[in-house]
C-alpha cells in the first residue's frame, strides 16, 4: 500500500472520528467479541488508542451491523470467509453514535488464520483470563458496563448468561444458537 493511500485512509478515519466527537452526523459502528477453542479472547492494539481493545470500527452508510462487523474484521485481522458472521446481541447508544456488539465462536483453523493486516493496528493477539493486557478506556467501559458479557470458567473465557440469553432469543435462535455456542469448542 502506498503512502498516498495510507494518508487517504488516515484522513477518512479521522473524519469519521471527528464527526462522532463533534456530534455532527450520527455514526454507527461495532466491536466483535471472538472466542477461540481454547477459550481465549481476541484483542487488537490500535495505533490511536492506549491499550488493547476489541476489533471493530465504523460502519459504511447503509451497511447492516453484521456486514459491517464482518468487513471490519476482514480489514483488520484477515477474518476468514468460512468463519461465522458475528451475531449482534446488543446495541447501545451514546451521543450521536450507535455501537453494536457481535459475538462469534471460531474453530481452530479459523482462529489460527487471524493476523494483523491493517495499518491502523500494531497487533492482534488471543488472551486467556490470566494473561489479559492493559485495556483501553473504551474497552474497560464496555466490559464494566456489562455490554460485552463474558465469564471466566477455570482458565478460559466463556460466554456470560446475558450473551447466552440473547442467543437463545427467538430473534437469533434459528440461525445462531447451536447448543455449543457459549460453552467453547472442544
Amino acid at each position: 500500500m502506498s503512502l498516498v493511500s495510507n494518508a487517504a485512509e488516515v484522513a477518512a478515519v479521522g473524519r469519521r472520528v471527528l464527526i462522532a466527537r463533534l456530534g455532527g452526523a450520527s455514526t454507527r459502528g461495532g466491536v466483535a467479541i471472538l472466542l477461540d477453542p481454547a477459550g481465549r479472547l481476541l484483542l487488537t492494539l490500535a495505533r490511536y488508542r492506549r491499550g488493547w481493545n476489541f476489533p471493530g470500527g465504523f460502519f459504511e452508510p447503509g451497511e447492516q451491523a453484521e456486514q459491517g462487523l464482518r468487513r471490519e474484521l476482514t480489514e483488520e485481522v484477515a477474518y476468514p470467509a468460512d468463519a461465522p458472521t458475528p451475531i449482534v446481541i446488543h446495541t447501545s447508544s451514546r451521543a450521536n453514535h450507535l455501537e453494536h456488539f457481535g459475538v462469534a465462536d471460531l474453530n481452530f483453523e479459523q482462529s489460527t488464520a487471524l493476523h494483523c493486516v491493517s495499518w491502523e493496528l500494531r497487533g492482534a493477539k488471543w488472551f486467556g483470563p490470566a494473561e489479559m493486557p492493559n485495556l483501553d478506556k473504551h474497552t474497560i467501559g464496555l466490559i464494566s458496563n456489562g455490554e460485552a458479557v463474558l465469564a471466566v470458567e477455570g482458565n478460559r473465557w466463556v460466554w456470560g448468561e446475558r450473551t447466552i440469553s440473547a442467543l437463545k432469543s427467538p430473534e437469533h435462535h434459528e440461525h445462531s444458537f447451536n447448543g455449543t455456542f457459549g460453552k467453547g469448542m472442544p
